[in-house]
Formats: C-alpha cells, sequence, structure tokens
C-alpha cells in the first residue's frame, strides 16, 4: 500500500469513481435498508480475492486473463513478470472499497418486479434473470431476456434528489446520441413510483465493459487517444449559454465564462470554508485563483461538458485485429455547459489519477488546442476541481486528514500555492 503513494495513482479516485470487484448477484438481489457500514466487509472480501480464494473484475479480467492465453511463455513466468503491478492493482481495489463513500441499498427486487417493470416497456417482453451491476452513485441492474432477438437492458434506479436527475440525464444523453453512437438512448423513465417507490429509467446495455478493466493491456494508449478524441468530438456542440444542466436546461445560464467560472470559484472556495478547509489554504488559493481569471475571457465559446470523462465512464472491447475500440459512454449526471478546457482539466484529473500513462495519449487525441495560455488554464481548472472534489468527498462523510481521500487532496492543493503551473502532477 505505501508503494502506490509515490506513485500517487489512487487518492480518493476510487472513492470517487466507486470500484467495485466484479461479485455477481444472483438472479433475486435482494436489498434492505441498513445503516450498517459495509465499507470494511467488502474490503476484507477483496483482500481475500486478492489472497487466493480469485481474481474478478478489474484485477481478474485486466491481467490475469491475458496472461492465460500466453501460452508460449506459461503461466509461471508472466505471473512472475506482471506480480509487482498484480500487487499495486489489488491494493488499489482494497484501498478504493475500504474508503468508497457507502452505497445504502433501498429495495427489495424480485423477478417479479423485473417483469412487471419490462412489461411497462412492451408487454411482450420476458425477463429471464438480471443481475446488480457495480460502479457509479446509483443502483444499476442488468435484465436478461428470454429469446435470442432480446437484447439485455439497463435498468437504472434514481435516489429522490435531486428532483430533476432522471430528466436531466434523458436530456443530455439525447444530446450525446446526436454527436456519437457510444451513447445509450433514454427508452423509458418512470416517475409515478406505482412499480417501485423511486424513479426509474431503461436504457439498452451497451457492449464492451468499463476502459478501466483494460488498463493493463498493451495497446491501452490507442484507447486513450481514441477516449481524446472524442472528448474533442463532443465540444464540437455549442452551448447556447454556461452554467450547470438540470432537467429543462441550462438552470442560470450566464452569458460568459468570465461571469460563470467567477461564480462557480466563489461558491467552490465558499463551501470549502464551511466543510471546515483549512482557511489560511484557501485564501492563498483563492487569491491565486483570482490572479489567473483573466484567462477566463479566453473561452472561445460555451460547448457541451461531460464532466465525469474517465475510464469508469468509458467502455471498450476488443475487435480482432482491430485492437482495443471504445463501445459505450455513459454516467451523464453531471453534464454541464461550459468552456472546453473546463472540461478538459477534468477528464485528465481523475484519468491519471487511474492510470497516469493516460495524459500524454489523451492530449495527442484530443488534439491542437486554440488558447494563449494552455498550461495555465489548465492548472486554473484544475484547481477549481480538485477543491470540488475535496468538498464533495467530506460532504460524504469521509475523514478530512485521510491521506488518500480528502488529506491526500489537500496535499496536492499545498503543491498549487507555489503558482499557476504548479501541482499538475497526476
Amino acid at each position: 500500500m505505501r508503494e502506490l503513494d509515490g506513485n500517487r495513482q489512487v487518492r480518493f479516485v476510487d472513492a470517487y469513481m466507486g470500484i467495485r470487484l466484479n461479485n455477481r448477484q444472483s438472479t433475486t438481489v435482494t436489498s434492505k435498508p441498513s445503516s450498517r457500514d459495509v465499507r470494511l466487509p467488502e474490503a476484507r472480501k477483496a483482500k481475500a480475492y486478492f489472497d487466493g480464494t480469485r481474481l474478478t473484475g478489474c484485477i481478474g479480467h485486466s491481467i490475469l486473463r491475458p496472461l492465460r492465453a500466453d501460452r508460449s511463455s506459461g503461466w509461471l513466468f508472466p505471473v512472475r513478470n506482471f506480480w509487482p503491478r498484480i500487487l499495486k492493482m489489488a491494493a488499489r481495489v482494497v484501498q478504493g472499497l475500504q474508503m468508497a463513500p457507502e452505497r445504502r441499498t433501498t429495495l427489495e427486487l424480485d423477478r417479479e418486479t423485473i417483469q412487471r417493470i419490462v412489461q411497462n416497456l412492451d408487454p411482450g417482453l420476458v425477463a429471464d434473470g438480471f443481475a446488480r451491476l457495480h460502479g457509479g452513485s446509483t443502483e444499476v441492474y442488468r435484465i436478461d431476456f428470454a429469446g435470442a432477438d432480446c437484447e439485455p437492458l439497463v435498468l437504472k434506479i434514481y435516489p429522490d434528489e435531486p428532483e430533476w436527475g432522471p430528466a436531466k440525464e434523458k436530456l443530455v444523453a439525447g444530446w450525446f446520441t446526436e454527436l456519437t453512437p457510444l451513447a445509450p438512448k433514454w427508452l423509458a423513465i418512470d416517475e409515478s413510483r406505482s412499480l417501485l417507490p423511486l424513479r426509474y429509467a431503461l436504457l439498452p446495455l451497451l457492449p464492451g465493459r468499463s476502459l478501466r478493466g483494460w488498463v493493463a493491456e498493451p495497446d491501452i494508449d490507442n484507447a486513450y487517444r481514441q477516449m481524446g478524441a472524442l472528448l474533442r468530438h463532443i465540444h464540437a456542440m455549442p452551448m447556447p449559454a454556461y452554467g450547470y444542466v438540470v432537467g429543462h436546461g441550462i438552470a442560470k445560464p450566464m452569458p460568459t465564462n468570465a461571469d460563470y467560472m467567477t461564480s462557480a470559484f466563489e461558491d467552490v472556495f465558499r463551501r470549502f470554508r464551511d466543510f471546515g478547509g483549512d482557511a489560511d489554504l484557501g485564501r492563498r488559493l483563492q487569491q491565486l485563483a483570482e490572479g489567473s481569471f483573466d484567462l477566463l475571457r479566453e473561452s472561445s465559446g460555451a460547448v457541451l461538458c461531460h464532466d465525469d470523462f474517465h475510464q469508469g465512464n468509458v467502455l471498450a472491447l476488443r475487435t480482432d485485429p482491430g485492437g482495443l475500440q471504445l463501445s459505450g459512454l455513459v454516467d451523464f449526471g453531471n453534464a454541464r455547459a461550459a468552456d472546453k478546457l473546463f472540461d478538459l482539466a477534468k477528464a485528465l484529473f481523475c484519468s491519471a489519477h487511474e492510470d497516469p500513462r493516460s495524459r500524454k495519449p489523451i492530449l495527442q487525441g484530443y488534439g491542437a488546442l486554440d488558447h494563449p495560455d494552455i498550461e495555465r488554464a489548465l492548472w486554473l481548472y484544475t484547481l477549481f476541481h480538485r477543491v470540488s472534489m475535496w468538498c464533495w468527498l467530506t460532504k460524504l462523510g469521509l475523514e478530512p486528514t485521510n491521506e488518500n481521500g480528502p488529506g491526500g487532496l489537500i496535499r496536492d492543493l499545498r503543491t498549487m500555492t507555489t503558482g499557476p503551473g504548479s501541482g499538475l502532477r497526476y
């Protein structure tokens, strides 16, 4: 675990992304309200898997399966060769489970309930089984059907707050499907609470699996370049104003990037103070940020921003002979209209924490940037994202001094007090 600190690969991201081992549940899933903290048992389970019971999910699929296929060198040699990497990735999963925000299940689901849900979409559908999908901040299930002609669906269940959550994702998904076939179309949203006590949506199951599960592949850099190209393609969609997107569109549209980001910085530093952040550190960082606000006037216009673009929300599959290919883009709950460098900085920030190798190929795939001071602009937006992430994790109740959570972010923020261009290590 100590070895990971030097590489700065984990910090808080596993908590942010909600990494889970791929423990398949049975067809009947029971989820009951509970106040019990399940994080440590999950961490112990991950450790047990690592210690020899079995390795599944991101570790097993991305490392062990390719090794099994390496008949030329045999099993023992590649395992011995890759053991340090296996150690690091397993430690990352265990650490992520220990500090991940507690996920409280809220529902009891059975085959009969699932059947009513799918028949509400199409009376001819017959559910054959379902299982919980891990990751993200909402409860998501895969539904399989009897008959070869029926493709699986995803059941996504929304919490009560925010009230506009389902409508926002349907709205934003519509924008994304206009831009790329990698985005799923929301097939139905039910807010009646007649079949479930919470709102839910049904959408197609996209092919492939999270790019997080492919990080040990030799051609992962090519997938990262595809990520950069996809993000640039998304940024080609102009938006009428700057602001956060809710169910009906932009909540408080602002005419300029300077107006929007000045207000956003004021808000994020206010929250930093309200959550107990170091007052002196916050003051110094805010002064540095304000000293670079001239950069905010350089925006080329508001564009559609995913604002959660990282390996966990991008799917990929291996084609023959084309290698790794992106196959899906999910989770539009953070979307906003903002400057493209705002979104690029967030993508680099989160992706490079998962895999430090990703920053360069993502930038290569994204292509040329038309900004007079790219590094200073990325520094400014990264400062915003780091402070915002600290506030989010602290609000969730993570220990503020946790070196692999809020405490690690504070350490990173302190490195940024030397001024623009600093603290961009991932």
